[in-house]
């Protein structure tokens, strides 16, 4: 599933977080072949692994 015409600016914004924040997020889900990034574009590779993290952090937000 790849996303076009996505900044790191307009991830974070959705995300509610910094663009910085968002970076370093990308570059994590990237090193663990979960995402790939370009120029405006976003590849989810693994989507289970993904929703995987979603749950964990859905998980410990609600404790």
């Amino acid at each position: 599933m790849t996303f076009k015409n996505l900044s790191q600016k307009a991830l974070a914004k959705m995300a509610n977080i910094s663009r910085e924040s968002a970076v370093q997020v990308l570059r994590r889900l990237k090193a663990d072949k979960i995402v790939d990034t370009g120029r405006q574009r976003l590849t989810i590779l693994d989507l289970a692994a993904l929703r995987g993290l979603a749950d964990d952090v859905n998980t410990v937000a609600k404790q």
